[in-house]
């Protein structure tokens, strides 16, 4: 360990009124996780409030630690896009490292989804900014593999209206296209992401997944908001795993029967088994999706309309109930946050996957042979 990151070791992340790299002026402590805290705080010359996500100090010298973290900062900075928290800065401090991006007051769609499932119209209305926000991520060859509710923001503004969604936490994302730095940080084999979400490739621990991962997590997300919970559950790591590649859930439309069977069947297609069976990119999932959308939840904000990255707003049909076609093949105050498991966690979580490695395996089908993982309960601390 370094003598810098010694000496913080008592003082984890800058208290309020210290300020960052001479410019960002710490307010105070909105959480904190096992990799970092998230520090709300203003620039001093231009007033703006910003959240400042702090490595502590004791992962300074974690090289895998830093890295993530570099990469976190380089994956959101390719993607400039208003359904995207937005990335200001990076930079060293005083032995640690710091992330400055966008402020946001609200709460998250988990945090809403305790309250339980959602109108189907308000979801649809919920998650068409954030597949636009998804999709953009796609074009700039960003692969998120940890969507989930917890990195949906419902941002609301100073009168408590809501505003559109963003997609948080790219702290395990794929970066399709490298750079001369080549920040591709996971290796062969390695489970990273929330097992509930994980697609049934992502879950066997490959690394050429691509954009229909997200597709999957999506499907998920979606059917928990309709539903009110989540199709794959299981009493152990292994066991929901197990199940996300052998089980089909119980149709959303039957749990719930106000959902029509047109929208069941968009959701039974973003979550199919293999890869090839989804919806070949974002924004076909989000023109299926259509249909169900209704204008009016909320006008101050372009929520809806003719999927596209910047949402152009359109006319939709009568809400159909037959299924979709088949798509495409795809084309190129203070909280405290889910801690990341430590050393001896990870080996018994590594254990318990291969017992379900020999499941997946044998059940692979459609997708690539997968390695041998290594489960991580690495799901990174929101903002």
């Amino acid at each position: 360990m370094s003598a810098d990151s010694a000496e913080r070791k008592d003082q984890p992340y800058p208290p309020p009124g210290s300020v960052i790299a001479g410019k960002y002026e710490v307010v105070r402590l909105i959480g904190r996780g096992g990799m970092g805290a998230v520090l709300e705080a203003l620039h001093t010359r231009t007033e703006r409030r910003v959240a400042i996500k702090w490595l502590l100090p004791e992962l300074v010298d974690d090289d895998e630690a830093v890295a993530r973290f570099e990469h976190e900062a380089k994956a959101s900075g390719r993607i400039d896009h208003p359904n995207v928290v937005g990335i200001h800065d990076f930079g060293e401090f005083e032995g640690s490292y710091y992330l400055v991006m966008d402020y946001l007051h609200g709460g998250t769609l988990g945090e809403r989804l305790e309250q339980g499932p959602l109108p189907v119209a308000e979801c649809i209305q919920l998650l068409m900014p954030v597949l636009r926000g998804v999709a953009a991520a796609h074009e700039q060859g960003v692969i998120h593999r940890d969507m989930k509710p917890d990195n949906i923001f419902l941002p609301v503004d100073r009168n408590g209206m809501p505003r559109p969604p963003k997609v948080l936490d790219f702290g395990i994302s794929k970066l399709e296209r490298h750079d001369k730095t080549g920040l591709e940080i996971t290796r062969a084999g390695e489970v990273v992401g929330t097992p509930y979400y994980m697609s049934p490739e992502q879950s066997q621990g490959k690394q050429d997944v691509d954009g229909r991962t997200d597709i999957f997590s999506l499907g998920v997300i979606l059917y928990e908001c309709l539903a009110g919970v989540r199709p794959f559950t299981g009493e152990s790591y292994a066991e929901t795993l197990v199940k996300i590649a052998t089980e089909d859930p119980v149709p959303v439309d039957v749990l719930r029967a106000e959902v029509p069977s047109g929208l069941a069947a968009v959701v039974e297609t973003a979550m199919a088994k293999a890869p090839r069976d989804r919806y070949g990119a974002v924004n076909e999932l989000g023109r299926a999706l259509e249909p169900f959308a209704v204008h009016g939840f909320d006008q101050s904000a372009d929520w809806t309309g003719s999927f596209s990255a910047t949402g152009t707003r359109a006319v939709v049909p009568e809400t159909p109930s037959a299924p979709p076609p088949r798509p495409p093949i795809y084309d190129d105050e203070p909280v405290e946050l889910p801690a990341r498991a430590a050393g001896a966690k990870k080996l018994v979580l590594g254990l318990v996957a291969l017992l379900a490695v020999a499941a997946l395996a044998a059940l692979a089908g459609g997708s690539d042979d997968a390695g041998e993982p290594e489960a991580r309960d690495d799901a990174p601390a929101p903002v």
